[in-house]
């Protein structure tokens, strides 16, 4: 049988712009009590940054930039906590959200994984929404290349074999696949610009 609680009752009641904002707030409290120290917080943050710059440059609608900034800010939550992409649909299930932002969203995210990627977004996605994936991508991908990073990840490197030997491998991937391949303009003018830097 199904119940629901009082905090369920008060999101079915809320505007969408409001469960849109309680969504972000689940995203930043799962991200805050990651355990990855390279997959936290700081580094959902500058995706989202990063992916609300490639979008304006874009000229993203407004529900196409909320759908950015929505799977920008989940990407990584499920793969850190659990290891599963479900639990955006169970947040969005629990929100009342169906559809929409947050279903486009979560398709994105499903879509992005390595696994499911390529198959799941030739099916799932249209041309104009593979758009969207490859903004969240890029995103993803440019915060490889912050400061704020790097300083993290030589600072592990130097601290321990295990990520010396990580970073390698992460290397050696980087460059023997399409990984660090920019899908949109935008995104290459950012990577330009960090390389730069």
């Amino acid at each position: 049988m199904f119940f629901l609680n009082f905090s369920d009752i008060l999101l079915f009641s809320m505007s969408d712009k409001q469960k849109m904002t309680t969504l972000i707030r689940i995203a930043k409290n799962r991200m805050m009590h990651s355990r990855d120290a390279v997959h936290a917080l700081d580094h959902v943050e500058r995706v989202v940054c990063f992916a609300k710059r490639i979008g304006s440059e874009m000229n993203l609608s407004e529900q196409e930039m909320q759908v950015v900034v929505l799977a920008a800010w989940w990407h990584d939550v499920s793969r850190v906590m659990n290891k599963k992409t479900s639990l955006l649909w169970i947040e969005m299930v629990r929100c009342g959200l169906f559809g929409g932002i947050v279903g486009m969203a979560t398709r994105i995210i499903f879509c992005k994984s390595i696994g499911t990627g390529a198959v799941f977004t030739r099916i799932f996605l249209r041309k104009r929404t593979r758009i969207l994936l490859n903004i969240v991508k890029d995103a993803d991908t440019l915060d490889t290349f912050d400061p704020h990073r790097t300083e993290l990840v030589f600072s592990l490197v130097d601290s321990s074999w295990v990520y010396q030997q990580g970073y390698k491998v992460a290397i050696w991937w980087f460059l023997t696949t399409r990984y660090l391949d920019m899908k949109t303009t935008a995104a290459k003018r950012v990577l330009q610009e960090l390389l730069s830097d």
